[in-house]
């Protein structure tokens, strides 16, 4: 039985009631604005709010009632919430009263009740503050009461109750198509043809529930019976069963679910895309019932338009990646007729399923490839894996967020695997007495799991204090053999005087650089030209001139300003945001501010084969800006120049964000660079990665491209390795087959690759052996794999209303577009009350008697009159 409704037989203009509602809450504005300047405060402040709405009443009044009871009036303050209680009760009726009826009429008449009593009871408080709260009490609610029985005077509302569906209603079957081309938006502003056609219909629920007793089918490849139209809702065109269309099924089913001589006819909402063998025309035409064929979606020469979809093409990452360094990866998202409609690509590591990195995608055009970029930096071995291995494989996968408007959602990620490798960068610190940047520095290199720290701090005259030690050795001073030269990958000098370094000293640290070490020299009193480096062994390694013994100090505090150069290296990777850079960018304001450094050592300028990454912001010499950070490959080294010394300032108001703070990534970066840990891959055990170009595909498709990277001991590329992949389904049974294939040695050293053309469609394990010469296994891996079955019904998504008319012409039928639905049933309804005869009318029932309610309005205003003329009152 369809719902109540309301109606009104007096003045029937809904607007009428707006304009109503907006008079009273103008005149409670009005009143309140009134008291405000007579300096009734509270209660000009209860009356504005008053005239917001019943919402904006009721906590007004409970706030007052409150005030009023710590402030000691109890009695004006039980007024006021005896008014919220009363006002609650009528919201509370109102909701009820317009959820029922869920009518614009139910709803402004209850409002304008509700805000009518709300400026009574406003009003009259006021005025009649000085009468008991019985007599305000019975004057209140008289004129309540009057003004209620006026409102149903001049409405005259009127219930309409929907008569008893009966036995004898003609069956009508609704035929929904549920496959997959339903799924398609024919445009960006246009919902899916699956959706168009449940709207449509939801808005003919009423008509169809009180002239038909329908009967609600949906299908694909085969037809299904719901209850009713809600149940469509839940069975979206995705999904098992949903890649075919088959109308001659659906039709059938119509047939079979009706009563012999009581079907009023079939309502068939298709886009038109039949897949199956048998023609769908001849049924119909044996059907002995009209079909009403509704034609959803779009006309279109192009067989491809219309397709919505997100796809990742590709995802370019290394094979090899190094711990706590920044990986680069890079997905390419093909968007198709999804103009506009931006969406999320996210980055997974592991089995986690929270992001660890996420990135916008938007495009206005209708079928373009968008490039995503990540920045991903591989964390320490996780729980429970072997420290004691040098490189182990870590899962990645990348997910674009599925859209509802997309007809496959299969496409939209991909996982892959990276090898890890985790060497141990050995670093040694001689600092020339203590001070703020060593001990923290200290602090942060002896925590990072991939160094090894050794500190030399000078305590007196040429002794050092040893810190650390490396594979178990100690240093009692400052190197002075190549043997113990060797043992380091990165020397940083800190605030360390020239003198305390012999010309052998010096001459060998040179040397260490020229044959593959990084050094790094910071700022201090007694670093770089104040330190008398100028003219030594080392100022040849350093990026930088060093320039006098009295140079001297910049005492300028500032904020290092990034170059070009410095906004792309890998030392402020993911940290750039944090400085100024160049054409006056300012640090990004979402971020923490860093402290400024106070001060840098002035040097010259750059050596013309060095980098600049820094410099300062206010500072300069003749040559320029004065540099802070510059770099540079000197022989098969590298090295660095950093003229200030008081980054330890950075570490403290950053602690909170643990190896993510610029702190910590600055100088992690930095130590990684100049150790070149990319190529220290030394110790590194034997490993296989698998890589698939796709994670799915179609039978009959593109190919799918295979490749692998395998490592040999010591971190070598393996070379005349048997690389073998077998692709077997995810579930093995005796229907399936296995496919194997070899893989070839690329143009790489360690690359193998290949390509195969799927041959059967499900979810397959992608399994990677590899062996060397001698037999020996180097690695396994494997990936999903997704395979789906050669499809016809997305291949053309034009409307095919040939079809359409066919069947409804082969039935004695009508075609007409979805749009038409409304008209059509007219035409039906029509056509059934002229065989069955009219349906009943629904039952109405008058909520007022104009007599009765007029005597009552006219005693309620007199009485109200007695008393007030009893009671003295104006």
């Amino acid at each position: 039985m369809d719902r109540l409704t309301l109606e009104f037989q007096g003045t029937g203009a809904t607007y009428l009631l707006a304009i109503l509602l907006a008079g009273v809450s103008f005149v409670l504005c009005a009143w309140g604005v009134r008291q405000l300047i007579a300096k009734r405060w509270r209660l000009g402040l209860v009356s504005i709010a008053a005239a917001a709405g019943p919402g904006v009443a009721l906590p007004a009044l409970l706030i007052d009632g409150s005030l009023r009871f710590v402030r000691g009036e109890r009695v004006s303050g039980r007024r006021s919430f005896l008014a919220g209680g009363v006002l609650a009760v009528l919201i509370a009726a109102g909701v009820v009263f317009f959820t029922a009826e869920k009518s614009a009429n139910a709803f402004w008449l209850a409002l304008l009740a509700i805000q009518l009593t709300v400026a009574i009871t406003v009003i009259y408080s006021s005025v009649y503050a000085y009468l008991g709260p019985r007599r305000q009490g019975l004057l209140l609610a008289l004129r309540v009461i009057a003004v209620l029985v006026l409102l149903l005077i001049l409405f005259k509302p009127v219930l309409l109750i929907p008569p008893k569906l009966t036995d004898s209603a003609p069956i009508l079957t609704i035929l929904v198509d549920r496959s997959g081309s339903m799924a398609t938006a024919d445009e960006a502003n246009l919902p899916p043809r699956y959706t168009q056609a449940l709207e449509m219909l939801h808005s003919q629920e009423k008509r169809l529930g009180r002239f038909f007793k329908p009967v609600w089918i949906d299908f694909a490849t085969r037809p299904a019976r719901l209850r009713d139209l809600s149940d469509f809702r839940d069975a979206q065109p995705a999904g098992e069963g949903t890649n075919a269309t088959d109308i001659t099924a659906a039709i059938r089913a119509a047939r079979d679910s009706a009563e012999a001589g009581n079907q009023a006819g079939v309502l068939l909402i298709s886009d038109g895309i039949n897949n199956a063998a048998e023609n769908p025309v001849n049924v119909a035409g044996e059907l002995g019932t009209p079909v009403y064929s509704l034609a959803v979606g779009a006309l279109r020469r192009d067989k491809n338009a219309g397709k919505a979809n997100y796809e990742l093409l590709s995802v370019a990452v290394p094979f090899v990646a190094a711990v706590n360094n920044v990986t680069p990866i890079s997905a390419l998202v093909r968007i198709s007729n999804l103009p506009n409609a931006g969406g999320e690509v996210k980055l997974y590591e592991g089995e986690s399923t929270t992001p660890i990195a996420t990135e916008k995608i938007w495009t206005a055009a209708n079928d373009s490839a968008v490039t995503v970029k990540f920045n991903w930096m591989p964390q320490a071995q996780q729980p429970g894996q072997d420290k004691s291995v040098a490189a182990y494989t870590r899962k990645l996968r990348v997910q674009i967020a599925p859209n509802n408007l997309e007809a496959n959602n299969d496409d939209n990620s991909a996982e892959f695997h990276v090898l890890l490798t985790n060497p141990k960068i050995r670093v040694l610190y001689i600092e020339g007495t203590v001070r703020p940047e060593y001990k923290y520095l200290r602090r942060l290199l002896e925590s990072d799991p991939n160094v090894q720290f050794v500190g030399l701090i000078r305590i007196a005259e040429n002794q050092f204090w040893s810190q650390g030690s490396i594979g178990g050795r100690k240093l009692k001073s400052i190197p002075s053999t190549d043997e113990e030269f060797n043992m380091f990958d990165v020397i940083i000098l800190g605030d360390l005087d020239s003198s305390f370094l012999s010309r052998d000293r010096q001459y060998k640290l040179r040397e260490f650089v020229n044959n593959g070490g990084g050094l790094l020299m910071t700022g201090g009193r007694s670093s770089f030209g104040p330190g008398g480096y100028d003219n030594t062994e080392i100022s040849q390694a350093l990026p930088v001139e060093l320039g006098p013994k009295s140079i001297g100090q910049e005492t300028l505090e500032f904020l290092p300003m990034l170059t070009a150069a410095g906004e792309t290296h890998p030392i402020f990777a993911g940290i750039t945001g944090y400085f100024p850079g160049p054409a006056g960018r300012q640090p990004a304001p979402g971020l923490a501010m860093l402290p400024k450094l106070r001060g840098c050592v002035r040097v010259p300028r750059a050596k013309p084969a060095a980098a600049v990454l820094a410099l300062h912001p206010s500072a300069s010499n003749a040559a320029g800006p004065l540099v802070v950070l510059a770099v540079q490959q000197f022989g098969g080294g590298r090295s660095g120049a950093f003229t200030a010394d008081t980054t330890w300032q950075w570490y403290l108001p950053m602690q909170a964000m643990g190896d993510e703070s610029p702190y910590h990534r600055f100088w992690g970066q930095l130590i990684r660079w100049l150790a070149g840990v990319d190529s220290k891959n030394t110790q590194a055990c034997s490993a296989a990665i698998l890589r698939l170009g796709n994670s799915y595909g179609r039978v009959g498709g593109d190919s799918i491209t295979v490749s692998a990277f395998v490592q040999a001991q010591a971190g070598q590329p393996a070379q005349n390795a048997s690389v073998i992949c077998k692709i077997q389904p995810a579930q093995l049974s005796t229907d399936n087959s296995v496919q194997t294939i070899k893989l070839s040695a690329g143009l790489s050293p360690g690359i193998y690759a290949t390509t195969f053309q799927p041959e059967q469609a499900g979810d397959f394990i992608v399994q990677l052996t590899v062996s060397n010469e001698a037999g020996n296994q180097l690695g396994q891996d494997e990936l999903p794999l997704k395979i789906a079955p050669q499809s016809t019904e997305m291949e053309n998504l034009s409307r095919n209303d040939k079809l359409l008319h066919e069947i409804a012409q082969a039935s004695a039928g009508q075609f007409a577009e979805l749009s038409a639905l409304p008209d059509l049933l007219d035409q039906i309804i029509a056509k059934q009350q002229t065989i069955l005869g009219p349906p009943p009318t629904p039952t109405a029932r008058r909520l007022y008697n104009f007599p009765i309610l007029f005597v009552l309005f006219v005693g309620l205003l007199t009485c109200e009159w007695v008393l007030r003329r009893t009671w003295q009152m104006h």
